[in-house]
């Protein structure tokens, strides 16, 4: 290893190996600075994918004890959905008996409109039948004078 290092040396220039290299306790370090940076990124890499591996285990976690909560209130929610159930019935028939009692009126308004109407039509047949008995009257009381001696 040291042959390469002076190799290297012989060749690039003593400081510019210097440079490259690091000791890590093993032995020299003769990668270059890009090797470097990306072992560093892999390391990054590997650690968040670790610490993402992490928090979906915990998430999964909390998610199985939601489910088992939601097992131990399940037959709560079995009355709760019957209740819903009927009062939904209940409104459905409310509403339905609303609508007739509407219509029953509607019906109701438009028979006494046209009672209404068929009264004024008779009121108004009355009045002119009176109208012209009246002019009848008058007209034969012209065409017959009375003597008054």
């Amino acid at each position: 290893m040291d042959s390469q290092i002076s190799d290297a040396k012989t060749h690039f220039g003593n400081q510019d190996v210097d440079n490259i290299t690091e000791y890590n306790g093993t032995g020299p370090d003769v990668r270059s600075p890009f090797e470097r940076e990306r072992d560093v990124l892999v390391t990054q890499i590997t650690e968040s994918m670790n610490n993402v591996l992490n928090n979906l285990n915990a998430l999964n976690r909390a998610l199985e004890g939601v489910v088992e909560v939601g097992k131990e209130f399940e037959s709560i929610s079995a009355l709760w959905n019957n209740y819903y159930d009927g009062m939904a019935r209940v409104q459905i028939q409310e509403q339905q008996q609303q609508q007739q009692q509407h219509q029953q009126q509607q019906q109701q308004q438009q028979q006494q409109q046209e009672e209404e109407e068929v009264n004024e039509e008779q009121d108004q047949e009355v009045e002119k039948e009176e109208e012209e008995e009246e002019e009848e009257a008058q007209t034969g009381m012209q065409d017959h004078p009375v003597n008054q001696s």
